[in-house]
């Protein structure tokens, strides 16, 4: 049996979990090389640095999130190529990606190059940490074509039913990272500037297994081939249209980091620990959620394949059980948060006892509706699964920008900076009531569509 047929054929709980482990281990490792290098370059630099790293974290979220625009579709598109049996058509999709990947990680080293500390200033940084600021952000836009090629080997892999491959790839990458970020930041007194340096190295470690590795198989469908890396208009606004959705949450969400890092430089009392709470707050939340996109991320090429090969009952049954996964995984997660906040605070080397004080109720605050965001992530990937991009973005929107943005704008001018930390719970409970009234719908619609399908 074929990588790809896996997906046709063993039983959904099974075929979850086994694509799901291997990414949520994947995604996890990740996550706590994010956690890790926060600890690190706190310990190194202090508040100052954990700052710095917290600017610079929006804007590799926008890196991030472009690479997810063109490898989400990419690998939604081939999904459904491969369950439909129309190889060329997956094979086409993957040369005309990696071109498009190639020209924008090129454009943005230029970028770099040129407009490094204008766009510092503008995420928020501050005169206080500007060195430890520049000292990131320039290494980081250097390594933008290993990130990209990282996340769209990667995600492809997964489309084809080798979630394991992509599991060791990030495992490989974070690991190289995680050894190389205290001999950088300490062993050569790098501070900033040696955590950048391990991240690009990581994500060149990845990308370079995975190429290698595809080399070797002689089952997929993945090889490029040299020939064919054509730009085709029709198939890239495909691919873009499906990925838009992941675009716009990851882009969305540095955005409002933007917004909340100059918010809390006016209304904070002390705008340096401000920034750094937030930066903790940001790095322990995505330690959190990756394991439940490692879920989601099974649970799509699941849903892409049977949607193709016109199997129903299937797609139905995978959205289904995903959603009860997440759920329960993210209401561990929530008591975990809230018994451990103040450890977590002092472990990025937050010393001052007003400042851990401050910095765990920040963090309670954050989590506070954390169990009901399954719905969310549940519906957008289906969707997306599907190729629906418009509804899968209305989801991802509706978090983050319809949402919570108002609110961030609106509060503090009444409850100063607290007026930021309080709106992440109101409008994570709007959008709460909003995609479990969708959930709820869908279900209700599918039940329908499958006795249909049953009767005929």
């Amino acid at each position: 049996m074929t990588h790809h047929e896996n997906l046709r054929e063993l039983p959904i709980k099974s075929l979850l979990w086994k694509l799901s482990v291997p990414a949520m281990v994947g995604l996890g490792v990740n996550a706590l090389y994010n956690i890790v290098d926060g600890i690190f370059v706190g310990l190194a630099t202090g508040e100052k640095g954990i700052a710095a790293i917290s600017v610079v974290f929006p804007i590799q979220a926008i890196f991030f999130a472009l690479g997810l625009l063109f490898s989400v579709g990419a690998a939604s598109v081939y999904s459904r190529a491969i369950g439909a049996r129309q190889f060329d058509r997956a094979g086409l999709v993957v040369n005309s990606t990696i071109l498009m990947l190639a020209v924008i990680s090129g454009l943005l080293i230029l970028v770099g190059l040129t407009f490094a500390e204008p766009i510092g200033y503008l995420f928020g940084m501050q005169d206080a940490f500007k060195v430890e600021t520049m000292n990131y952000l320039r290494i980081i836009f250097y390594g933008t074509p290993f990130l990209f090629f990282n996340v769209f080997f990667n995600n492809m892999f997964r489309a084809e039913g080798q979630a394991k491959v992509a599991m060791l790839a990030l495992v490989l990458g974070t690991g190289t990272n995680i050894i190389l970020d205290p001999i950088l930041i300490f062993g050569y007194n790098l501070g900033t500037l040696g955590a950048a340096i391990a991240t690009v190295i990581g994500y060149g470690v990845t990308t370079l297994f995975l190429i290698t590795r595809l080399m070797k198989d002689k089952q997929s469908l993945l090889i490029p081939s040299w020939r064919r890396f054509t730009f085709n208009p029709s198939l890239t606004k495909e691919v873009t249209a499906v990925g838009f959705p992941i675009f716009i949450r990851n882009t969305v969400g540095a955005f409002i980091a933007v917004v909340i890092n100059n918010t809390l430089r006016v209304y904070a009392v002390d705008p340096v620990l401000a920034v750094a709470i937030y930066g903790i707050v940001a790095r322990v939340q995505l330690f959190l959620l990756l394991p439940l996109f490692g879920i989601n991320q099974g649970m799509m090429p699941i849903i892409g394949y049977n949607f193709g090969a016109e199997l129903p009952a299937r797609v139905d049954e995978a959205r289904r059980y995903a959603f009860r996964a997440m759920t329960g995984y993210l209401v561990i997660a929530f008591s975990f948060m809230f018994i451990s906040a103040p450890f977590a605070i002092r472990l990025f080397g937050v010393t001052d006892p007003d400042n851990i004080e401050y910095g765990q109720l920040v963090l309670r605050l954050a989590f506070l509706m954390l169990p009901f965001f399954a719905a969310q992530v549940n519906l957008s990937g289906y969707y997306q699964a599907l190729g629906r991009a418009k509804i899968a973005t209305f989801i991802a929107l509706l978090r983050q920008f319809i949402t919570l943005l108002p609110l961030i704008i609106i509060l503090p001018i009444f409850f100063g900076e607290w007026g930021v930390w309080i709106s992440i719970p109101i409008a994570d409970s709007i959008s709460a009531v909003i995609t479990m009234w969708m959930y709820r719908s869908e279900n209700k619609r599918y039940d329908v569509q499958l006795q249909e399908v049953q009767a005929t």
